[in-house]
C-alpha cells in the first residue's frame, strides 16, 4: 500500500488509520476464521476512501506541517521489511508464503478523473449515442440516399464507430492490466470508421469525432494507477502551514512536578498538532482543544474520548486500563494460536497445547462428566448425590485434597519471604476466596463471592442446576443442603479487621490449638513438594482471630456439612472444565451478577485457564514471546531513565516538607533512594533454559484439559511450596501475572513492579530519541522529543509516583 520511499511517519499515520478502521468494521474472531489474505475485499473501498484524502495535499493541511515532518523522519529511520519476513497471521491454515498461488484479489485502482478527464467522457459518449441512433436509421430504409449517401454499410460504419467509442469510455473509466494497448487497439478503427464516412460530415462534425477520440486517448495514457501513496519530501512547506493557535486567557503555563516545568501550553499544543505518529492520532481524538484547562481540565483531556472510542459491546467499562488490557489478551491469544513449530520451546509448547486442549469441547463433550465423577469418589464422596453417605472428615483429608488439587478448601496457603529478613522463608495461612473461579480479567483482588448475600440465590441456583446436570433430578432436601454450605462459607469469613498478624513457629501453633494436629496437616499438604515441615519453620498468621474462628467452625460442624462444604468447592473449581453444558451454567452465573461481560468468548476463559488467572500458570512461558513481539529495543531503558527521574522527583518534594524532623528526613530520604523497580516481568523469563527447566516437570496432555487444569495448579502449587526449602522463590519481589495492566508496591521488598502489561501504549511508547538528542538538535525537533517524553512521564510516571507514595502509607 505504501512503499519505502513514503515518509516513515506518515505511512504509519496512514497504515494505522487503515488499521483503526478494519478493527471497528470486523470482529477479531471473524477475521481470525477466514481463509487470507483476500476474504475482506468489500474493506476495498474503505482502504481507496483512504488512500485518495492521503493523495490530496489539502486534505492534510490542517494536520500535517510537511516541514516538520521531514524532521520526524530523521528522528524516525524508515524500516524497509523485507517479503521474507512478512507472515499471514495464523489461524488454523497454512502460514507458510506461497508466492506461486493464483486467487481472487482486490482489482487495482485508478487514480481519480480529473474535471477535464470527466468533460471528455461525457462528451464521448453522447457522440457514440448520436452514431448509434444515425446507424439504426441508416439500416431501416433500403435506401440512404435520404441520409446524405447511397451505400447501406455507411449504417454498419456509424454502430461500429459508436461501439468503439462506447468501449474506449470503459477503458478510461475500468481498470485493466492491457489498458494502454487496448486504448491504442480502439483509437485506430474509430480513425478508419470516420474516414469511410467522411464525406457524409460537415469540418465541425469531423473536428468533434477526431477531437473527441483523441482526447479521451490521452486521458487514458494519462490516468496512472493509484499504486502508492505521494513521496511527499517535506520541502513545501507553506503548502501544509498551520493555522494560529488560540491562548488560554488566563492559563498561559502547565506546570509538572517531575521535570517539564513551566511548558507553554499553545507549544504543547502545536506539538501534538504537528505529530503525525499514534501519540498524535490518539491525542486528537482524545483532548478538547476547545475547553479550557483552568476551568475545566477533565474535559479539556478527555473530552473527546467517548465520543472516538469504539467500545466492545457488552462491556462492563471502557477506558486506557480496559483498552490495554483488551490488547495485551488478543496478543496472548495470537501467540497460543500460532502452530507449534519444531523451533518452539518446550514450555511455551505445553501452554499452546493446553490451550488447544481447553478449545476441544468435542472432545471435552464426549468424556462427559466421567471426570469429574471420579473427582468427586475419590474425595470421598459427595453427600448431596447420596442421601445415604455415611462419612468422616477430618484435617488430615482436608490436607490431602489441598495437596492433590491445589484449590484452597478452609485456608489459603503459601510460601512468602519474610518481612524481617528476605533470606528467610515462611508459611502463610490466611482464609480462603470464596471468588468464583473465573477472572474476567488479570486482577489480584480476591472477592468473596460465596459469601456475598447479594448473589447468595444466585450462586445457590448454579449449585442446584449442577446436581441436576448428574443426578438428574435433585433430592428433596438438596436445597436445605445448599443452603448450609452458603451459611458455612459466610461463617469462615467473619474476621475482625484490627486484629493483626503474627509469626510464629509451628510448634508453638500447636500449642496454641490442641484440635488439629498442625504438623501432620501441613507435612501432607506439603507431600508432593518433598519438604519436610519441622516444628521450627516459621508460620505467618494473617489473622490470628480469624484462625480460630475457622477451627470452631470446622469443629462445630458435622462431617456431612463438611464435605458437602468440600464438594461444593472442588465443583466450583472443577466442573466448568468438563462439558459445554456445565461451562455454559457457571457463564451464566457470572452473567446474572453482571461480573463478565455479555460478549466474553470461549477462547478468553481459554487463555485465562492456561495462566491460570489471576495466579501464575503457564503465562511463564508466554512472557518470553510477548517481549520479543511487544518491546523494541532500548525500551526497558528509557523506562529505567524515566523511573530514576521519578524518584529523583520525589525526593526533591520529600525534601520540601518541612514538618518532619531531621531523623525522620534522613529515613525518608533513604527509604525512598533504596525504592527497586521491577520491569516487565522476573529475569528469569528471560532465558528459554531456565524457562523449560522450571515447567519441565509439568505434564499437559492434548486431549484431557480437565487433567491439565488440576496438574497445573497442583504443579504451581508445588513449586511455592518448594521454595520452603530452597530460599529461593520463582516470584520474588513479583506478585501476580506479567501480564496484568496495573503496577503495585510490595512492602516487604521496598519495590515497585511494572508488569510488561502495563508497559504498553498509551501508557509507555518510548517513542523519542535519547535525551541528549532531544536536547542537542534543532528547536522543533526538541520541542517534539520533549512532548512525547511528556507523554510517557505523565501516563507511565503518575503510576510509578503513585505506587512509590505507598511507601509511606499503610494501605
Amino acid at each position: 500500500m505504501c512503499e519505502s520511499s513514503y515518509p516513515a511517519v506518515l505511512a504509519f499515520s496512514f497504515l494505522n488509520e487503515i488499521m483503526r478502521e478494519f478493527i471497528a468494521k470486523y470482529e477479531l474472531p471473524k477475521v481470525n476464521l477466514v481463509r487470507r489474505p483476500y476474504s475482506f475485499i468489500e474493506f476495498d473501498n474503505v482502504i481507496h476512501k483512504t488512500r485518495q484524502r492521503y493523495n490530496k495535499p489539502q486534505s492534510l493541511t490542517t494536520k500535517i506541517n510537511l516541514t516538520d515532518l521531514s524532521t520526524e523522519i530523521k528522528l524516525r529511520p524508515p524500516y524497509v521489511v523485507q517479503l521474507s519476513q512478512v507472515e499471514p497471521i495464523a489461524n488454523g491454515y497454512q502460514t507458510t508464503i506461497n508466492f506461486t498461488k493464483v486467487s481472487v484479489g482486490p482489482p487495482p485502482r485508478l487514480e481519480p478523473l480529473a474535471w477535464h478527464g470527466i468533460v471528455t467522457a461525457v462528451f464521448t459518449v453522447l457522440l457514440a449515442f448520436v452514431g448509434f441512433y444515425r446507424g439504426l436509421s441508416a439500416l431501416s430504409v433500403s435506401s440512404l440516399e435520404g441520409y446524405d449517401g447511397p451505400n447501406p454499410m455507411h449504417g454498419w460504419v456509424f454502430l461500429f464507430e459508436s461501439g468503439f467509442r462506447f468501449f474506449q469510455s470503459t477503458v478510461l473509466v475500468e481498470y485493466s492490466k492491457y489498458r494502454i494497448l487496448e486504448s491504442w487497439v480502439t483509437l485506430v478503427p474509430m480513425c478508419l470508421c470516420t474516414m469511410l464516412v467522411w464525406e457524409l460530415r460537415d469540418a465541425w462534425q469531423v473536428a468533434a469525432c477526431v477531437g473527441s477520440a483523441l482526447a479521451m486517448h490521452v486521458s487514458t495514457l494519462v490516468r496512472r494507477l493509484e499504486c502508492k501513496l505521494p513521496n511527499y519530501t517535506g520541502t513545501d512547506g507553506n503548502r501544509c502551514s498551520l493555522k494560529p493557535l488560540q491562548l488560554y486567557p488566563r492559563c498561559r503555563t502547565l506546570k509538572t512536578s517531575i521535570m517539564f516545568s513551566q511548558t507553554k501550553i499553545t507549544e504543547v499544543v502545536l506539538s501534538l498538532r504537528i505529530l503525525a505518529i499514534t501519540d498524535g492520532q490518539y491525542l486528537r481524538k482524545t483532548v478538547k482543544l476547545t475547553a479550557d484547562p483552568c476551568e475545566d481540565f477533565y474535559t479539556f483531556a478527555c473530552g473527546n474520548f467517548a465520543k472516538n472510542q469504539q467500545v466492545p459491546d457488552g462491556a462492563l467499562g471502557w477506558g486506557m486500563f480496559e483498552m490495554v488490557d483488551n490488547a495485551t489478551t488478543y496478543t496472548i491469544r495470537e501467540i497460543l494460536e500460532e502452530p507449534s513449530r519444531s523451533s518452539d520451546f518446550s514450555a511455551l509448547k505445553k501452554a499452546k497445547r493446553m490451550y488447544s486442549a481447553c478449545l476441544d469441547t468435542k472432545t471435552r463433550d464426549e468424556r462427559g462428566l466421567a471426570p469429574l465423577l471420579n473427582v468427586i469418589k475419590r474425595a470421598g464422596g459427595w453427600p448431596v448425590l447420596s442421601p445415604d453417605w455415611r462419612g468422616s472428615v477430618t484435617w488430615h483429608n482436608v490436607a490431602r485434597l489441598t495437596a492433590r488439587y491445589g484449590i484452597p478448601l478452609f485456608f489459603n496457603m503459601h510460601i512468602k519471604q519474610s518481612t524481617d529478613n528476605s533470606s528467610n522463608y515462611m508459611i502463610v495461612l490466611d482464609a480462603p476466596s470464596m471468588r468464583l473461579q473465573l477472572s474476567a480479567k488479570r486482577k489480584q483482588e480476591a472477592v468473596d463471592w460465596m459469601s456475598l448475600t447479594s448473589i447468595k440465590e444466585n450462586v445457590l441456583q448454579y449449585l442446584m442446576n449442577v446436581v441436576t446436570e448428574i443426578i438428574g433430578e435433585a433430592p428433596p432436601d438438596v436445597e436445605t443442603q445448599l443452603e448450609e454450605v452458603l451459611q458455612m462459607a459466610n461463617k469462615l469469613q467473619d474476621k475482625n479487621p484490627l486484629v493483626k498478624s503474627c509469626e510464629v513457629t509451628v510448634g508453638h501453633l500447636m500449642s496454641l490449638h490442641d484440635s488439629i494436629d498442625w504438623l501432620d496437616f501441613l507435612l501432607t499438604s506439603f507431600q508432593y513438594s518433598g519438604v519436610t515441615v519441622t516444628p521450627d519453620d516459621i508460620v505467618h498468621v494473617s489473622n490470628l482471630e480469624q484462625l480460630e474462628n475457622i477451627l470452631e467452625v470446622f469443629n462445630s460442624s458435622s462431617a456431612k456439612l463438611r464435605a458437602n462444604y468440600i464438594m461444593s468447592r472442588l465443583v466450583m473449581y472443577l466442573a466448568p472444565e468438563t462439558t459445554s453444558r456445565m461451562y455454559e451454567l457457571l457463564m451464566q452465573l457470572y452473567r446474572d451478577v453482571v461480573i463478565l461481560p455479555t460478549n466474553y468468548k470461549h477462547w478468553q476463559h481459554c487463555l485465562n485457564k492456561v495462566q491460570d488467572v489471576p495466579e501464575f500458570g503457564l503465562g511463564g512461558a508466554l512472557a518470553y514471546k510477548f517481549m520479543k513481539r511487544q518491546f523494541r529495543r532500548g525500551m526497558l531503558q528509557k523506562a529505567r531513565r524515566l523511573v530514576n527521574d521519578v524518584k529523583k522527583a520525589s525526593e526533591q518534594v520529600l525534601g520540601e516538607a518541612n514538618w518532619l524532623d531531621t531523623n525522620s528526613m534522613r529515613l525518608v530520604k533513604q527509604k525512598s533512594r533504596h525504592t527497586t523497580i521491577n520491569f516487565g516481568f522476573p529475569p528469569w523469563m528471560t532465558n528459554i533454559t531456565e524457562l523449560n527447566q522450571f515447567y519441565s516437570q509439568l505434564m499437559i496432555r492434548k486431549r484431557d484439559h480437565f487433567g491439565n487444569v488440576i496438574r497445573l495448579r497442583r504443579y504451581m502449587q508445588t513449586k511455592n511450596m518448594e521454595s520452603l526449602a530452597s530460599k529461593t522463590h520463582f516470584q520474588t519481589r513479583w506478585s501476580g501475572t506479567p501480564f496484568m495492566v496495573n503496577a503495585f508496591y510490595e512492602t516487604p521488598w521496598n519495590s515497585v513492579s511494572l508488569p510488561s502489561g502495563v508497559m504498553q501504549y498509551p501508557f509507555f511508547s518510548g517513542q523519542y530519541s535519547s535525551v541528549r538528542d532531544v536536547h542537542t538538535t534543532s528547536r522543533m525537533r526538541r520541542n517534539n522529543g520533549s512532548v512525547l517524553m511528556a507523554l510517557d512521564y505523565a501516563r507511565l510516571g503518575s503510576l510509578v509516583g503513585h505506587e512509590m507514595t505507598h511507601a509511606f502509607d499503610d494501605v
